[in-house]
């Protein structure tokens, strides 16, 4: 009886595993067939990445230092900014 029963949790233990393996096939089968770029469209992209030319952040200053508490909202948000964002916190 012990054995039969083993061999059927082993049964089982094989379909799961072979539904996993069939899942994760599709998963990276349609991963790779909607990631794929053509080589011209990919030397394009290369090259428009290279003649970008992007420069480092200037004068930054750092003025103020907002907060998240849960029970009272946003602590120390500039004024400019109290207009568009909620100072309490949403109610669950």
């Amino acid at each position: 009886r012990e054995t039969a029963e083993r061999a059927r949790r082993q049964q089982q233990q094989q379909q799961q595993l072979s539904l996993l393996e069939f899942i994760l096939s599709a998963l990276r089968k349609s991963m790779v067939s909607t990631c794929r770029v053509d080589r011209k469209g990919h030397q394009d992209v290369i090259s428009a990445v290279r003649q970008m030319e992007i420069g480092w952040p200037t004068d930054v200053r750092h003025i103020t230092h907002v907060t998240f508490d849960r029970f009272h909202g946003f602590l120390g948000l500039p004024v400019e900014f109290e207009v568009e964002i909620p100072g309490k916190a949403p109610s669950a």
